[in-house]
C-alpha cells in the first residue's frame, strides 16, 4: 500500500472518530434533556396529588364543620360578583337549601328583610376594615328565622380576593341570655320580697318585744326587792339577746343587698369606748375575768368615722371574747398604723382574750355567713353565726381589714383597722341645723306629744316620760297630732313613722311645709319606728326629722336626746 493510500486512510478515521465524538455529545445531552423532562414531569405530578390532597382536607374540613360556612368571590369582572362562591354541607342542612342554589344566593337573599339595611352597612364595613364579628337574623327556605352570629374575615387566595363568612346558629345561647335574664328578674324579685319580709318581721317582732323590754325598763324604775331586781336583770338580758339577733339577720339582709351606708361624723374616741367597757362589765366577775382598753399616744382624742359602725364592729368582737373567756382576761388595745397625706389616718384595735380559742382547721371560715365552730364545749355560747360575716362586711366598707390569730398558750385576738379623717375642731357635737328647742316649760319639764297606733307602745311611752317628770299627751295618728299642735303647745314630738292613714314622714312633711304650722313647724321630732332596714335613718332625715329612735325604745338613748333639747334651759 502505498503513503498516499495510508495518509487517506488515516485522514478519513480522523473524521470518523469526530463524527463519532459529535454523536455521543448529541445522544448525551438528549439523554439529560429527557432526564429533566421526565423530573420536571414527575415533580408536577407530585404538585398536582398534594394540590388535591390539599383541596380534599380543605373540603372535609369545611364540610365536617359545625358551623354554616360560606365563600363569596370580590372579582369584579366575575359575572357571579358578590354571590357564594363556595358553601359547606353544614349550610345546606342549616338553612334548607341545595348547594346549586345557595351557590345562586347572595347574602342578603338569607338575611330577614327587616334586616337588609344593616347587612349592607356591615359588608361595607367589612369591605373598608377586613374583618367583622356581629349578630343578625337569617331566614331559612321554610321561612323560618334564626339568630346567627357572623365572623366575616377577606383575604386573598391565589391572587383572588374573597369574603369568607361563619354563620354560627345561637339560638340556644339567646334562649339561655332569656333564662338567664329571667332567673336573674326572679332573683331579683325574690330579693326584694325577702326585703320587705325582714322588714315586716322586723315591725312585727319589734312591736311586742318594745312592749317586754319597755315595761321591764319601767319596772326597773320602781322599787326592787334584790330577788325581784335579779328577776328583771335575766329577763332584760334575755330580750337584748333576742335583739341581737334580730338585729344581726336584718344586718346581714342589709349586707347582702349592698344597703348598708357609712355615715362619717366627727366623735371623740372615749366617748365609744367608755360605754362599752362599762356595759360589757357589768355581764362579768371581776374575780375571773378582767377587761381593760388602752390607747396610745398618737391616737387623737377626735377624729371621723362611722361612729355608730365602730361600736357595733367592737360590740361583735369584745362580746365573743366575753362570751368564750371564763377566766383570765380581755384587753383592747388602739394604736395608729399610718398617717395618709396629713389627713387620714388608719386607726387599727386589738381585741385579745384568754379564752378556750379557735381550732385551726376553723379559722378561714369563721368570716363567713352562718359559720360556727362546731364543738360541744361551746354549745351554750352560741349565736346566730354572723357576727363575724357582719364585723368582716363593715370594716371592708369603712377601708379596713379584720385578722384573726391565736395567742399562746390560748385564746385570740382579733385586729381590724379602719380608715378615719382627722378632725382639727373638738367641737363636734352639733345641735341640727335650724332647730331651736321650744322648751316652755319650767324646772326642765317637757311637754311631750307622743303620736303611736299601738297601744302597748302608747302606754309605755308615756310611762317613761312621766317617771321622767315630763307631762305627756298622746294621740294615734298624724291628722289629729297636727289638730293638736294648732291648740297646745308641746316642746318635742315623739313620732311613730309607720301609722294608718297619715304616716309620721308624711305628717312631718306636713308640719316643716304648711303655713298652718309655721309657729310650730322647726318644733324637734323623734322618728320612733320598728323597722330597721338600711335607709331607714335617711328617710326619716329627709322628711324633717331631727332624731331616730328604733324600737324597742332605749331609755337611755332617749333620756340623752331629751338632754340634748333641754341643756340650754
Amino acid at each position: 500500500m502505498t503513503a498516499e493510500k495510508i495518509t487517506e486512510l488515516q485522514s478519513q478515521l480522523k473524521l470518523a472518530r469526530e463524527r463519532i465524538a459529535e454523536l455521543e455529545q448529541f445522544v448525551t445531552r438528549q439523554s439529560g434533556t429527557v432526564f429533566s423532562s421526565v423530573q420536571d414531569l414527575s415533580k408536577c405530578g407530585m404538585e398536582n396529588v398534594e394540590l388535591e390532597q390539599s383541596r380534599n382536607k380543605y373540603r372535609k374540613l369545611v364540610n365536617y364543620a359545625n358551623d354554616a360556612m360560606f365563600v363569596i368571590t370580590l372579582d369584579t369582572e366575575n359575572p357571579y360578583y358578590g354571590y357564594f362562591s363556595d358553601v359547606n354541607n353544614v349550610a345546606c342542612k342549616q338553612f334548607g337549601y341545595s348547594r346549586d342554589e345557595l351557590l345562586r344566593m347572595t347574602p342578603f337573599d338569607l338575611c330577614d328583610d327587616d334586616d337588609f339595611g344593616y347587612i349592607k352597612d356591615m359588608l361595607i364595613h367589612l369591605k373598608k376594615e377586613g374583618n367583622l364579628t356581629y349578630e343578625t337574623v337569617y331566614r331559612r327556605k321554610d321561612g323560618s328565622r334564626f339568630p346567627v352570629e357572623i365572623s366575616a374575615l377577606r383575604l386573598t387566595i391565589s391572587n383572588e380576593d374573597l369574603f369568607t363568612f361563619i354563620a354560627r346558629d345561637i339560638s340556644e345561647r339567646k334562649q339561655m341570655m332569656t333564662e338567664l335574664e329571667a332567673a336573674k328578674e326572679k332573683a331579683f324579685a325574690a330579693s326584694k320580697a325577702k326585703s320587705k319580709f325582714l322588714a315586716n318581721m322586723s315591725h312585727e317582732v319589734r312591736t311586742p318585744m318594745n312592749g317586754v323590754i319597755g315595761m321591764l325598763q319601767l319596772l326597773q324604775m320602781t322599787q326592787l326587792s334584790d330577788e325581784q331586781e335579779e328577776y328583771v336583770k335575766t329577763a332584760s338580758a334575755s330580750g337584748e339577746s333576742l335583739l341581737t339577733i334580730i338585729n344581726d339577720i336584718l344586718d346581714n339582709a342589709k349586707i347582702e343587698s349592698g344597703k348598708v351606708q357609712i355615715n362619717p361624723e366627727p366623735f371623740e374616741i372615749t366617748a365609744v369606748m367608755d360605754p362599752l367597757i362599762t356595759s360589757f362589765k357589768s355581764s362579768l366577775d371581776p374575780q375571773k375575768v378582767k377587761l381593760n382598753y388602752s390607747i396610745s399616744p398618737e391616737v387623737p382624742d377626735v377624729f371621723v368615722a362611722d361612729q355608730a359602725r365602730l361600736k357595733q364592729i367592737l360590740f361583735n368582737l369584745i362580746g365573743n371574747a366575753v362570751k368564750f373567756t371564763d377566766y383570765g382576761e380581755i384587753s383592747i388595745s388602739i394604736q395608729v398604723l399610718e398617717e395618709i397625706n396629713g389627713k387620714y389616718l388608719r386607726i387599727s384595735w386589738t381585741v385579745s382574750d384568754t379564752g378556750i380559742g379557735i381550732p385551726e382547721d376553723a379559722v378561714n371560715e369563721l368570716f363567713e355567713p352562718f359559720t360556727q365552730v362546731e364543738d360541744n364545749s361551746r354549745r351554750r355560747r352560741k349565736g346566730t353565726g354572723l357576727g363575724l360575716s357582719i364585723v368582716k362586711q363593715l370594716v371592708n366598707q369603712m377601708g379596713g381589714n379584720v385578722s384573726l390569730r391565736q395567742n399562746e398558750p390560748q385564746g385570740t385576738s382579733f385586729t381590724f383597722d379602719i380608715l378615719t379623717e382627722t378632725c382639727e375642731s373638738t367641737d363636734f357635737i352639733q345641735q341640727p341645723e335650724g332647730i331651736t328647742p321650744l322648751l316652755t316649760s319650767p324646772m326642765r319639764r317637757l311637754s311631750t306629744l307622743i303620736v303611736e297606733d299601738e297601744p302597748i307602745n302608747q302606754q309605755i311611752l308615756k310611762a317613761i316620760l312621766t317617771k321622767l317628770g315630763h307631762k305627756t299627751t298622746v294621740t294615734s295618728d298624724g291628722y289629729s297630732a297636727m289638730e293638736l299642735m294648732t291648740s297646745m303647745d308641746f316642746d318635742v314630738i315623739l313620732m311613730d313613722v309607720q301609722m294608718p292613714e297619715l304616716d309620721g314622714l308624711e305628717t312631718t312633711r306636713i308640719i316643716r311645709s304648711s303655713k298652718k304650722y309655721e309657729e310650730v313647724k322647726r318644733i324637734p321630732i323623734i322618728a320612733l319606728t320598728a323597722y330597721a332596714m338600711a335607709g331607714d335613718r335617711e328617710k326619716c332625715m329627709e322628711a324633717g326629722m331631727d332624731y331616730y329612735l328604733s324600737k324597742p325604745v332605749d331609755v337611755k338613748a332617749l333620756v340623752k336626746i331629751l338632754k340634748a333639747l333641754n341643756r340650754d334651759i
